[in-house]
């Protein structure tokens, strides 16, 4: 009836609405921190007159900011990064696939033991870590790598398991009867199946390690290896830096997030699907 079509429409119209206020509230700061990058170095995050599209843009705050050791700052995040979520993945995703194929004894003691280890704050073990580290000579960018690789294990090992239990296990037998080993039927077929939940880890690794700083600011005792969070926070808290140079530094550090994002979103869809329907 003509009441129904109008109730609906009234509906679609209130969402469409809804959704565009949430999308405004989100994306203003973003664009507002855009805006602010184009302005002189000396000027302020907010003017006397309010200018939507920037007066007089410039690029000077972009000549500043890398004045500064910013390229040193994303090389040294990069080497913290990298390495991380290659020894996260090699060491996780085997222990994953013992743990989702074959049942042994302590196998659900060790699953406990993962999920308990995800409600533990690393910031608890941070002094018995630092003293390790200190130990070692490892207050540097490779100790940084192991400690990282050391929390994040239990997370994707947890997250590789769920989808290896998605494969069906016939894959397996198949190919064990085929001959292949235990190594080559994990790097060979299941790992290739399995790439929506290597995206997941691959991606939440990244953007975990990109964006830490209480770790990073403890184990790095050099200004020389400081990754971008860490100068991120010196530069707010100790140094002068002007706002349109401050955003020129916050879009950045956004940009390798957005890269490895829109990379594996093809993945990540498959993976959000996938751990849909198995929940």
């Amino acid at each position: 009836s003509g009441g129904d079509q109008m109730s609906k429409r009234l509906k679609t119209f209130s969402y469409q609405l809804i959704a565009i206020l949430l999308i405004a509230l989100v994306g203003f700061p973003i664009y507002w921190v855009i805006v602010t990058s184009f302005r002189p170095p000396r000027g302020g995050l907010f003017t006397a007159e309010f200018h939507l599209i920037p007066k007089d843009p410039t690029l000077e705050a972009y000549a500043t900011a890398f004045q500064s050791p910013l390229l040193l700052w994303l090389r040294n995040s990069m080497l913290v990064c990298i390495p991380t979520i290659l020894l996260v993945v090699f060491l996780a995703a085997p222990a994953a696939y013992i743990i989702s194929r074959h049942r042994f004894r302590g196998r659900r003691s060790i699953l406990m033991f993962l999920i308990t280890v995800q409600l533990i704050p690393i910031m608890i073990a941070l002094m018995p870590l630092y003293l390790i580290m200190a130990g070692l000579n490892l207050l540097n960018l490779y100790g940084l790598v192991l400690v990282y690789a050391a929390s994040f294990l239990p997370f994707h090992m947890i997250n590789l398991k769920l989808f290896f239990d998605a494969i069906p296990l016939e894959m397996d037998e198949s190919a064990y009867l085929a001959g292949a080993s235990t190594l080559q039927i994990l790097y060979r077929i299941i790992l290739p199946l399995a790439k929506p939940g290597l995206a997941v880890s691959f991606v939440l690794a990244f953007m975990g390690v990109w964006n830490e700083y209480i770790l990073a600011r403890t184990f790095l005792l050099d200004s020389s290896q400081y990754t971008f969070s860490v100068a991120f926070g010196e530069i707010t808290l100790y140094w002068q830096t002007p706002w349109p140079v401050f955003a020129v530094m916050s879009i950045i550090s956004s940009v390798p997030l957005i890269v490895v994002f829109i990379a594996a979103q093809r993945y990540l869809k498959e993976g959000l699907l996938r751990g849909g329907m198995r929940g």
